[in-house]
């Protein structure tokens, strides 16, 4: 992406994806705690990766790939370093949770 000016509602709609409330995450930790749940925390080491791209994007070759100045990619994917990565995300990982069940809160969109 070098050197290339991104414009909102140009190049790219939306690049917000939600986090998780102060407030939420204390009660779910007391929630937690109270019942004696056990937990386990997960990250995603590929998460921006897995993110279907809402707009065309083209990028700069990286050096080594012997594609010539002149020429550019299209990504098919999200990739770190895009703008809207954290929301292709968060599309992607809330989509799949909605298709084994689980809703959205209203007071929390981070919460389901």
């Amino acid at each position: 992406m070098g050197d290339f000016v991104r414009i909102p509602g140009v190049d790219f709609q939306n690049s917000f994806a939600p986090t998780i409330n102060d407030i939420t995450w204390r009660l779910l930790l007391i929630l937690l705690l109270v019942n004696n749940y056990d937990a386990k925390i997960i990250d995603v080491e590929t998460a921006f990766l897995l993110g279907d791209l809402d707009e065309e994007i083209f990028m700069q070759a990286p050096e080594g790939l012997g594609i010539g100045d002149d020429e550019c990619l299209q990504l098919l994917k999200s990739i770190y370093g895009l703008v809207q990565a954290a929301r292709q995300f968060y599309k992607f990982f809330i989509a799949v949770l909605k298709k084994i069940g689980f809703e959205v809160s209203l007071a929390d969109p981070c919460l389901l």
